[in-house]
């Protein structure tokens, strides 16, 4: 003779169920966002790209990054990169950016779990400051 439960119990162990399967399932991955196609008005979007994370430079390799995005900003004739790499958290970008060696020619910064390095062979240092200042509140600090 099979016993039946009473229909409180089924309701306690379903939601005992779900707390448990949710408590070990992964958050999706939100992915980088697409950049804008213009910034600060006189920046325009020329390139972007996604490439394989195993081909990005091995200084960034040793964090172990998830995700990488290049694109390429014009302004007459200055040209700015920027590599942003999604790192697994957080800490990680923050780490990655404190032990960065920024070369000449290079800004960096981390946005949660973004490491994002601009570079420009021809636009000077203050400049690039004022292009990393820009692309972070006119993208990332809106969510885009």
């Amino acid at each position: 003779m099979v016993q039946e439960m009473p229909p409180r119990r089924h309701t306690r162990r379903f939601c005992l169920l779900a707390l448990m399967g949710a408590a070990c399932s992964r958050p999706r991955a939100r992915g980088i966002p697409d950049p804008p196609e213009t910034l600060a008005v006189v920046w325009k979007r020329e390139g972007m790209e996604r490439p394989p994370v195993d081909t990005a430079p091995q200084a960034v390799r040793a964090w172990r990054p998830v995700e990488w995005l290049r694109a390429s900003y014009r302004s007459y004739a200055s040209v700015v990169l920027v590599d942003a790499y999604r790192m697994t958290s957080e800490s990680v970008a923050f780490e990655a950016r404190q032990k960065w060696r920024s070369e000449p020619g290079s800004v960096a910064f981390h946005w949660r779990d973004l490491l994002i390095v601009c570079s420009s062979p021809v636009e000077p240092m203050q400049g690039l400051m004022e292009f990393s200042a820009k692309l972070e509140s006119e993208w990332l600090a809106t969510g885009r």
